[in-house]
């Protein structure tokens, strides 16, 4: 004896169904994808402006040990530049990432023009912030540098005294 099926009991979906549910996730897909990509990007961009300053940190405070002489580390805010002023090494940060401002101490929160970090000739330094701000939305990142070691910490967000 055969058992024949009977097909028309079972559900499933057609094809034109399957075929809809493909075009409204590669729509979906499409919109969101460009959004997510331009966040990941501003964030990367503004992550290594601030890894560059430190490494010019870094490259300024070996320069005044080796040397014996005083160096220092100038920030033009309005060029959005970070240059050693006697060596003429620059950075020139990418426009996404903006220098924000640079406070040398407690009240001394400057904000135009060009500011410089001097090295001794033993590599010390005052105590330092400067904090890079992202042009198209509200992410900062704070950068100190430590009186006498020279270290360089980055955290996320606005840090102030």
């Amino acid at each position: 004896m055969t058992k024949s099926m009977n097909f028309s009991n079972k559900k499933a979906f057609t094809l034109a169904e399957l075929i809809m549910v493909l075009i409204i996730l590669s729509t979906v897909i499409f919109i969101v994808t460009p959004k997510v990509s331009d966040f990941l990007l501003l964030n990367a961009r503004l992550k290594s402006g601030a890894r560059k300053i430190a490494v010019l940190v870094r490259y300024t405070r070996s320069e005044a040990l080796s040397t014996g002489k005083k160096q220092s580390l100038c920030f033009d805010i309005d060029k959005n530049v970070c240059r050693v002023v006697n060596s003429g090494e620059k950075v020139f940060l990418h426009s996404s990432a903006k220098i924000q401002d640079v406070m040398l101490e407690k009240n001394k929160k400057i904000t135009s023009g060009e500011v410089n970090i001097d090295f001794s000739p033993k590599g010390y330094s005052k105590k330092v912030m400067v904090h890079l701000k992202s042009d198209k939305k509200d992410e900062v990142i704070t950068l100190s540098v430590r009186p006498l070691t020279g270290a360089v910490s980055m955290e996320e967000g606005y840090i102030d005294w």
